[in-house]
């Protein structure tokens, strides 16, 4: 996986402008103060968690991380991620910005932070493509078979065949594809799609390793990893594409 921890604007999950107003306070009595420990005006939001998105208004603590934290008085981008939740609310400050320089969108932060969470996501992903789920089918191959005592963990690898429509990310040309999924429900697994024919949509594959001669394989293991189409997506709406006559 390709670390991006040391990029604040990507790593941060609360995004926001805001004033400080207080320096050596904070608005929980469970957090200890420093020089660091700030009780901020959040201004505006501009990236933002379901839990953190209704925040504008509010005084919230936040322990700055990086060398210099802001003076009272001033007013900054916040790159910030969650830190206590109780009887107010408390973040990590990665680092701070000058607002007049920011990039960030002024629209839904929960949708602007969604958006950010998917381009992450592309950038992991080996294959990505769209396409529509033909068939699923119980693995061709051993490379997914359980191996030893059956656990209650057990993914249950099933595979799904994709048609493929558009190739954004990876290999070249691909008429079809193979990927491999676990079809468990336990708690491990719950969140990763579980695929059925008919589906179309986006998918952000991952490559996994086999042995023998089936060649390269992929697998979706993640959440994010199928999204429908969305037509208001130009990364998830497939691009016109050739057809062979």
């Amino acid at each position: 996986m390709k670390a991006r921890a040391s990029d604040p604007a990507r790593s941060a999950t609360f995004v926001f402008k805001g004033t400080v107003e207080k320096v050596r306070a904070a608005t929980m009595p469970s957090v200890p103060v420093d020089d660091k420990t700030l009780v901020v005006h959040v201004d505006e939001i501009l990236r933002a968690s379901d839990a953190l998105a209704s925040l504008a208004g509010h005084a919230i603590t936040v322990q700055a991380t990086e060398p210099r934290a802001p003076r009272r008085g001033e007013q900054a981008i916040f790159y910030a991620t969650g830190w206590l939740f109780g009887d107010g609310i408390a973040v990590r400050s990665l680092a701070h910005g000058d607002v007049r320089d920011r990039a960030e969108s002024t629209g839904d932060p929960v949708r602007a932070k969604a958006a950010r969470d998917l381009d992450a996501h592309l950038r992991d992903a080996d294959l990505v493509l769209t396409g529509r789920v033909v068939s699923v089918r119980s693995p061709a191959g051993r490379s997914t078979a359980q191996k030893g005592p059956i656990s209650e963990h057990a993914p249950a690898w099933r595979e799904a065949v994709i048609d493929v429509h558009d190739v954004r990310k990876g290999a070249g040309a691909l008429k079809q594809v193979v990927v491999t999924f676990p079809s468990s429900t336990d708690v491990r697994w719950a969140d990763v799609p579980k695929l059925q024919p008919g589906q179309e949509g986006l998918f952000l594959l991952h490559a996994v390793d086999t042995s023998g001669a089936a060649g390269r394989r992929y697998a979706v293991l993640h959440r994010e990893d199928f999204r429908p189409l969305d037509p208001s997506d130009p990364r998830a709406t497939p691009r016109s594409r050739k057809r062979s006559r």
